[in-house]
């Protein structure tokens, strides 16, 4: 069945080679888209946690959103703005296929300034734009080959300076290979620069057609600024590059900035097609940079041995994931304009009469950074500026610290009165949270939550325990299988699994079938719809439920195997180390669906946590393979479980705080619960049905169900293409009414899951019994029960 499947799909197979055999990208098939705080050391601070201190500062930055051009925000699906400042408090926006607007009264009104390069915009695509201050222009573009019978796949690239009257220069550089130009950029006086793929940095003189190589760096050159004197650049290798415009050579190294970019930022920068990591403006001294990233924006003198943080990231759009820097320009007045993604302008003007850290406090703990608290935090803090939301971390994964080192601190802190208002109990004891009174009852918030706020009633009632709702998840994510309708259909619980796992080997005695790398991975997976079964309601361990898993995950893992060489095992691990996504194993159903239409294996099980690019790629599948195949929900020895994200939880010690309540009730308000996280799929049902519509309706190709494209190569050279469509009316609807069936959480207690994952591989490979591994878990996780 899936072997005539697989013939179904052949069309979708092409001959050439991706340039990286076995990595997958996915795209969207869219057309072309003052009052600072010294830190003394090189690690960027967060100066606002100190709120006993910060509570007697005076002054702050606030922001401001600036109107931008209808006519650039509708350009295009996906716009690529470009800013620079002219003038005094001149702005000046370019969009490629819109053209150049100038604003002298900060977005108040937008006149449109020409666009030179406009018979470039229907031949070719612009990938990098360069606005001078006395109106030239630069760009980098590739033109589209309009010979049918051309064979050269290679694409071509040309340098085009326009000076301020428009007339176009087209410049003299390699238009194939490392050589080409990567990026131009224009100084404070309107001296034009360009960088090549090799490092190479040049001065370009339009008027009489000549170049002079200066410099070469480490990488390519992601973001560069300018001061009166000084070129700073950042590579993508990391690397820190001021060079001296004066002297014209190199600057001595800065050691506190490289230091600082390097803890900070790593050792890599960009990577992203629109956008960078962190974008730079020259000061109002020759030796003074301003430069922004996450963290906020921080003050620099070349040189020097501080950086000074002006605006802090935690209280600040710099913070939230969803904003993506594109530029920043500095005005007069120490005033600060930042072009986030989406043409989002945002205007930063100091206050000194505003607290430097808001009076309002809210106070939000994880185990782990979550992206849909990091989201709700920054979103929250935008649209309260009079309210701090400290979120810490217990774990970040770079300081050393433990799980029980991390509870352990935390208890510590609850126990002291200064623990947090706002908990998210994901990999926390949180049954035992519950029973000490740790924990507020929020049945009232939550039961009075009606129309939009409305949330997926049994998700609720799955979190309630004896009337009391102590914790309830910001997102939700649904285990789901897919393959042939015959295993689908049969599949119901742990057992029936591995009868069907046992059975496909039958029929097909080599090759993998769920595309297992190793046993942790299979224990994990297996775990998402069973880990809640290993204890019982009082957090004891169910050592019967254990070995019964324990027992059908070898049976499943010894199936797996048998057909399998050892050394190929081995490599798949070694390969997939290297792309470690989220939880650190392919859970996501739509990637493994991909293996089975890949040829990679037969049978699919994870989780669906987002219709674009996950439940719509499966569904896309799953309609080319018309009748041999399908999808449903997953059991284990969880029944119609679900998987939470960010389960969130308020402290006993704040039922009473007004601002921490208005946090709680944001969390599953329209605002947070409309954004596509990737956490996991809405629990509020108006954001939920908000998904139905395609998002890209006919962005690409007018085609409205399109969503976008998949490309995959394979060991052998050929690739694997799939267009992605938006799922129908029903295909949403029979994924609504999957998240209206489930009835618990399927997921469990951490340290147990931990103890499995540590000790469970022994009983896959035959070494230990299941009885004598449930005998290890109990006595390693005693420890921690007994805390």
């Amino acid at each position: 069945m899936i072997q005539k499947w697989r013939a179904n799909m052949n069309k979708f197979w092409k001959g050439a080679a991706l340039s990286c055999a076995g990595m997958m990208s996915a795209f969207l098939l869219a057309g072309c888209g003052a009052g600072g705080q010294t830190v003394p050391d090189t690690k960027a601070e967060n100066p606002a946690a100190d709120s006993e201190n910060a509570e007697k500062r005076m002054g702050r930055y606030l922001e401001s959103e600036i109107t931008v051009p209808e006519e650039i925000k509708s350009a295009v699906n996906y716009p690529a703005p470009y800013l620079q400042g002219s003038g005094d408090r001149e702005l000046v926006l370019a969009e490629p296929m819109a053209g150049r607007y100038v604003s002298a009264d900060m977005g108040g009104k937008w006149e449109y300034a020409g666009c030179p390069w406009q018979d470039m915009i229907s031949s070719g695509y612009i990938s990098d734009v360069s606005l001078s201050p006395d109106g030239a222009v630069a760009m980098v573009y590739s033109p589209y080959n309009e010979e049918e019978d051309s064979d050269s796949s290679e694409m071509t690239w040309k340098a085009v300076y326009f000076d301020a009257d428009g007339r176009g220069t087209e410049l003299d550089f390699p238009e194939t290979g490392d050589a080409r130009v990567w990026k131009l950029a224009f100084d404070r006086q309107g001296g034009l620069y360009a960088f090549d793929r090799q490092g190479r940095v040049y001065r370009i003189d339009p008027a009489v057609g000549t170049k002079r190589e200066m410099f070469d760096t480490e990488g390519l050159m992601d973001f560069v600024c300018f001061t009166e004197r000084y070129m700073v650049g950042f590579t993508s290798r990391g690397e820190v590059v001021i060079y001296d415009l004066e002297q014209e050579k190199p600057a001595p190294e800065d050691r506190t900035l490289q230091d600082f970019v390097s803890e900070n930022l790593g050792d890599s920068l960009g990577g992203m097609e629109r956008g960078h990591e962190l974008v730079a403006a020259g000061g109002e001294q020759e030796d003074i940079i301003y430069f922004a990233f996450s963290g906020g924006v921080y003050r620099h003198v070349i040189g020097g041995t501080a950086i000074e943080q002006i605006i802090d990231g935690t209280i600040s759009s710099f913070g939230d994931p969803s904003m993506v820097l594109m530029d920043m320009v500095m005005l007069p007045d120490n005033e600060f304009v930042v072009l986030y993604n989406d043409v989002r302008l945002y205007r930063y003007t100091y206050d000194p009469n505003v607290p430097a850290v808001p009076d309002k406090q809210v106070k939000v703990y994880s185990l782990v950074e979550n992206y849909s608290m990091r989201q709700a935090v920054s979103l929250f803090q935008k649209m309260h500026q009079d309210v701090y939301v400290h979120y810490e971390i217990g774990m970040s994964g770079i300081d050393g610290v433990t799980r029980e080192d991390a509870i352990r601190n935390l208890n510590t802190k609850i126990m002291s009165g200064e623990g947090p208002d706002i908990l998210l109990l994901d990999g926390l004891p949180w049954e035992s949270y519950e029973e000490k009174g740790i924990l507020a009852d929020m049945s009232g918030v939550v039961d009075g939550m009606s129309g939009e706020e409305e949330l997926f009633p049994n998700v609720v009632e799955a979190c309630r325990k004896e009337g009391a709702i102590y914790g309830l998840p910001i997102r939700i994510q649904l285990p789901m299988m897919a393959g042939s309708n015959k295993y689908v259909e049969k599949i119901k619980d742990i057992e029936t699994l591995a009868d069907a796992v046992e059975e496909i080997r039958e029929e097909n005695p080599e090759g993998a079938i769920l595309g297992m790398k190793s046993e942790e991975e299979l224990l994990y997976m297996l775990g998402l719809t069973s880990s809640a079964a290993w204890t019982d309601e009082k957090g004891m361990i169910d050592e019967k439920a254990l070995q019964e898993f324990l027992a059908a995950a070898e049976r499943i893992w010894q199936a797996e195997l048998s057909g399998v060489d050892a050394g190929q095992m081995r490599e798949r691990v070694s390969y997939s180390d290297r792309f470690i996504g989220e939880d650190g194993y392919r859970s996501v159903l739509s990637t493994n669906v991909i293996g089975i239409a890949t040829g990679g294996q037969e049978f699919a099980i994870g989780k669906v946590y987002r219709v674009d690019f996950d439940y719509d790629v499966m569904t896309s599948i799953t309609e080319l393979a018309e009748d041999d195949f399908g999808f449903g929900f997953w059991n284990g020895q969880v029944s119609k479980g679900f998987i939470p994200d960010g389960l969130a939880g308020v402290a006993a010690s704040s039922a009473d705080n007004e601002m921490a309540v208005e946090f709680y009730r944001f969390l599953f308000g329209r605002d947070l619960q409309d954004m596509d996280l990737s956490g996991g799929l809405p629990v509020n049902m108006a954001s939920f049905d908000s998904f139905a519509k395609n998002p890209r309706e006919g962005a690409i190709g007018g085609d409205k169900d399109l969503a976008g494209g998949l490309a995959m190569s394979n060991d052998d050279g050929s690739y694997f293409e799939l267009e992605v469509k938006w799922p129908k009316e029903e295909e949403f609807q029979r994924l609504k009414e999957m998240a209206g069936s489930v009835t618990r959480i399927s997921t469990g207690d951490g340290a147990v899951e931990e103890a499995v994952y540590e000790i469970g591989p022994d009983t896959l490979n035959g070494i230990i019994t299941p009885e004598e591994a449930v005998r290890e878990i109990v006595e390693k996780s005693a420890i921690y029960m007994a805390e």
